[in-house]
């Protein structure tokens, strides 16, 4: 027979060990993604992907993204936004459009010994957006479109970026 001293000290117990919960392990942060359909064929960027907060002119913050891909070992493809920096600010989006006055771009870089060649090519008809999650990161949604000129700067074709995505892109603050 269990008297009510005893009765008393079980539920004590009860309720202290029922209130002790091992701590959550802290989750690991989810791996960037940056991948766009071209011209119909999905393409992933995973060489470099990154964002950069960095101070400009008269001590405002410009954010840069950029991923690569790695065409052979001496060419890459990247993709360069490059924007005020948001996130400094307590907007938690920004929307552009992208044409050829938007500060970034698409560049096709081969690099042999002794050379450096690089083809820029500007945004035109397409949309940007960004937005910084809870933890911190970057994710965002573009399309847009790239035209090709030969020597002449004739246009001779376009190149067509759509479904756009990069997720869980970290901000490196200088």
């Amino acid at each position: 027979m269990h008297t009510p001293k005893h009765l008393l000290n079980l539920l004590i117990a009860t309720a202290f060990l029922s209130s002790c919960t091992k701590e959550k392990p802290t989750p690991t942060p989810a791996a960037p993604i940056f991948k766009a359909d071209v011209n119909g064929v999905e393409t992933t960027f995973t060489t470099s992907m990154f964002a950069e907060s960095a101070i400009a002119v008269g001590n405002n913050f410009n954010l840069k993204i950029v991923a690569e891909r790695k065409i052979r070992s001496d060419s890459s493809i990247f993709i360069v936004f490059n924007l005020p920096d948001f996130t400094k600010t307590s907007a938690s989006f920004v929307t552009y459009s992208l044409g050829s006055n938007f500060n970034g771009g698409f560049v096709e870089e081969t690099k042999q010994t002794g050379s450096l060649h690089e083809a820029f090519n500007f945004f035109q008809d397409g949309s940007l957006r960004v937005e910084v999650d809870a933890n911190g990161q970057l994710n965002g949604n573009f399309n847009f479109v790239y035209f090709l000129f030969d020597r002449y700067v004739n246009k001779i074709g376009e190149v067509h970026f759509t479904n756009g995505r990069f997720e869980h892109l970290p901000i490196l603050r200088n």
